[in-house]
């Protein structure tokens, strides 16, 4: 008998398919379930659950015994699918017309091969639950080894740090028609940097 995590997939992608042809090889990635079929290449592709979302379900989850274990895979449980689509409108399993499906023998999806690897998916996760978590990107590890779009690169090692010549902020700002004497005060402070750079040289 089929856990509940694998017939919400085989009802989502193989709908009533009894017979099917044999899949010859199945991998499954964030995003995407590539598999060969014969001759045919099929491919499943499904958004991520958002990270936020499956960062406050794993939160929840530490310490429930039966739902900490699903949220890593463990096990198939039908209350983390009920929490995901009634509390957070995120469906575990993608509703049918949110999995996108392509054959190479037909680019629409609807042929027995997309079927096969639908039946088959079904019984991978029924011996490795994670393999649902891996395509939906709810796991957190594997996530972040995909790379942060918004994180930047490594920044470069720092050059050598070169001194401003002395009064050279003074000479930006130009003269401050504050007058000390005769003189303007910028031309009192630049005597004055010159006079401690050459203190300190």
């Amino acid at each position: 008998m089929r856990g509940p995590w694998a017939r919400a997939v085989l009802a989502a992608i193989a709908g009533d398919t009894a017979m099917a042809p044999e899949v010859d090889s199945l991998e499954v990635k964030v995003g995407s379930v590539v598999a060969h079929v014969g001759e045919c290449t099929v491919t499943l592709r499904a958004e991520r659950v958002p990270q936020r979302i499956w960062e406050a379900m794993v939160s929840y989850a530490r310490g429930r015994g039966a739902l900490a274990d699903a949220v890593t895979g463990k096990t198939q449980s039908s209350h983390l699918q009920h929490l995901m689509a009634e509390d957070w409108e995120e469906p575990l399993v993608p509703r049918a017309r949110m999995i996108r499906r392509a054959c190479s023998c037909d680019e629409g999806g609807a042929c027995e091969h997309v079927a096969a690897v639908g039946v088959a998916f079904a019984d991978a996760i029924d011996e490795q639950p994670v393999l649902l978590l891996r395509w939906r990107g709810c796991i957190l590890d594997e996530v972040v080894t995909g790379g942060d779009p918004w994180a930047g690169g490594e920044l470069p090692a720092p050059g050598e740090v070169r001194a401003f010549p002395p009064g050279a902020v003074l000479k930006r700002l130009g003269r401050s028609e504050i007058m000390v004497g005769e003189q303007d005060l910028a031309d009192v402070l630049e005597r004055a940097y010159e006079a401690f750079a050459s203190d300190a040289n």
